[in-house]
């Protein structure tokens, strides 16, 4: 018997970007949907929120004395250990071919993919959580330095995916930056 309820265990993601603008590199009729294989240790989800500061009062000069939430903003990071054939789609899909600089002055969330990540079953993520992740506007995030090795030596890029906020597809929309659904 445990001494808590726990919820460690390995996720499967998934990147697809058939939703995305046509010819977006990365989009593929049949399986839409590309496993992005093994990753190291585990995918992060990061999340910061914005507030507005209140200070600069008479009786309490600059003590911040309450904060306006004004929404954030949130990441998903991973390092992928494979080098599958779609990769470089999922890095850059930015230009049709992954040297190119692409066109410029294009939306983001034009050219972003969805990223599911779902919980291995008979793991205590999935019996404890039990939930997966859509991630329906992912994008790798802008500043993010992305390095890749060539050489003899493990190919395993960190990244960072900027989730752009988006409606969700229940019945009562509203802006979410990933939806949860139970596992099936």
């Amino acid at each position: 018997m445990s001494l808590g309820t726990f919820a460690p265990g390995p996720y499967t993601a998934t990147y697809d970007a058939s939703g995305a603008v046509s010819g977006t590199p990365g989009q593929a009729a049949d399986p839409a949907a590309r496993d992005i294989g093994l990753v190291e240790g585990a995918h992060r989800l990061s999340r910061v929120m914005e507030g507005e500061d209140i200070a600069g009062t008479n009786l309490f000069g600059q003590t911040v004395v309450d904060s306006i939430y004004r929404g954030g903003n949130c990441f998903l990071l991973l390092t992928m250990k494979e080098w599958k054939p779609y990769v470089r789609d999922i890095l850059w899909p930015f230009g049709s071919s992954f040297g190119d600089v692409g066109p410029i002055g294009r939306l983001l969330t034009d050219l972003a993919g969805k990223i599911v990540l779902t919980p291995v079953a008979g793991t205590p993520a999935y019996q404890n959580d039990g939930k997966v992740l859509t991630f329906g506007k992912a994008i790798l995030s802008p500043q993010h330095n992305t390095e890749i090795f060539y050489g003899p030596a493990q190919r395993d890029v960190a990244l960072v995916f900027r989730c752009f906020p988006y409606y969700n597809s229940d019945e009562t929309p509203k802006l979410v930056w990933f939806e949860e659904s139970d596992v099936e």
